[in-house]
């Protein structure tokens, strides 16, 4: 489900609960609406306007199992397993409607989208890099295979920074996003499963 929690002197309390979903892999938070990949049951669309008391907007059970999601404006980019990337239209979050979608080499774990361009990252292919200005027929431009597992990704100016499990964290030059640049490979103790950049820092 979802659970909502509220910084209090350092410590997360909880705040409120909404049940109803099979499990939640990701949430992404725009305004007050959340937006849950929840694996199997698709994605949902919670009203966070009364954290205490989270409100099912709509939800949609999409092709594959989704793991994360990114919304930009009134769209929805859902990272949706062995089904690749799907793109939704949630400007109505009651029916989110299918724009389009891409069958990737192998399984969407996760997806950032930056001018008209999804990053995706998909497990054993690697980082897979689509053009989704026409959501309705997305176009791949590139890609670049990585030495495990891309599980996560987030691009910063013309830097894609890939999760790639046990190797831990990659930083692609994609400033020609047909042809991504390794340029640094960092290791970490342990996997990296999830990361965020924030102000030239990068938390894994």
């Amino acid at each position: 489900g979802l659970a909502t929690a509220q910084d209090q002197r350092a410590m997360l309390m909880p705040v409120g609960r909404a049940g109803g979903l099979n499990a939640s892999e990701a949430v992404e938070v725009v305004g007050d609406r959340a937006y849950v990949a929840s694996g199997d049951a698709g994605f949902a669309v919670f009203d966070l306007s009364d954290p205490a008391v989270p409100r099912l907007l709509g939800s949609l059970d999409t092709p594959g199992a989704a793991q994360a999601v990114q919304v930009v404006g009134t769209t929805a980019y859902v990272a949706d397993g062995d089904a690749g990337l799907q793109i939704f239209d949630v400007a109505n979050p009651a029916a989110p409607v299918l724009l389009g979608g891409f069958d990737t080499p192998h399984l969407t774990r996760h997806v950032q989208v930056a001018e008209g361009v999804a990053y995706v990252a998909d497990h054993t292919s690697g980082l897979q890099v689509i053009s989704v200005t026409n959501p309705a027929a997305p176009v791949r431009l590139g890609g670049r295979d990585t030495p495990d597992w891309a599980v996560s990704v987030q691009v910063e100016g013309n830097f894609a920074y890939v999760g790639d499990d046990t190797t831990g964290l990659l930083v692609m030059d994609v400033s020609n996003p047909a042809a991504p640049v390794l340029r640094r490979t960092m290791t970490v103790q342990g996997w990296v499963t999830d990361l965020q950049v924030v102000s030239n820092q990068c938390f894994v």
